[in-house]
């Protein structure tokens, strides 16, 4: 399902790599990079094709304060005894984004999420999302909260939560597809 395709953690020359083909899409398809201070502490989850070129992107901010919270106040959504972490910016390359490999990329891009998130002990992730991802997130069991924001780069988000302690408990020896694929071991592709 995810053959020809390697998942991970990117580092090094790996990383800027990452950065710079998320810039690259950024800027052609929003007219702007949209670079923070935040990257210098996100962690850059990839999916690269055989030749090791970068076909998808997501960046994982695991401290606060997040980009969301420039926008909405979060403070009732994290309970003190919760780790959370935003995901954001899911780049993926325009040839990538056909229906069966989108859905295969998106789905890996997640499960690679899942995976960083259990070995860091993260419960929450939080994501702003396109109003086209909002249905691919619900799928998955990101809840809204009811909040949007206007973007200056994205346009209009829509904030959502997906409560990782709660998706293991209720679908973690579920035998439906989707979440085997989502919460089942990872295949040796995925490297966290």
């Amino acid at each position: 399902m995810f053959e020809g395709l390697t998942f991970k953690v990117a580092a090094g020359k790996e990383r800027l790599r990452a950065v710079e083909f998320r810039n690259r899409v950024y800027e052609q398809e929003f007219g702007d990079a949209a670079t923070d201070e935040l990257e210098s502490r996100a962690f850059y989850l990839v999916a690269c094709a055989v030749a090791g070129e970068v076909v998808a992107t997501f960046r994982l901010v695991a401290e606060r304060p997040f980009e969301v919270e420039r926008y909405v106040d979060l403070g009732d959504s994290i309970a003190p005894s919760r780790r959370a972490a935003e995901l954001g910016r899911l780049c993926v390359q325009p040839e990538w984004r056909r229906i069966r490999q989108q859905t295969f990329l998106h789905l890996g891009m997640l499960k690679l999420a899942i995976e960083f998130a259990q070995q860091r002990d993260i419960t929450d992730f939080f994501i702003g999302a396109l109003g086209s991802l909002r249905n691919f997130y619900g799928r998955a069991l990101f809840r809204p909260l009811g909040l949007s924001y206007h973007h200056p780069v994205g346009g209009v988000l829509h904030v959502m939560r997906l409560d990782l302690v709660a998706l293991r408990a209720e679908h973690g020896d579920s035998d439906e597809p989707f979440f085997r694929l989502l919460l089942g071991a990872p295949p040796p592709n995925f490297i966290v």
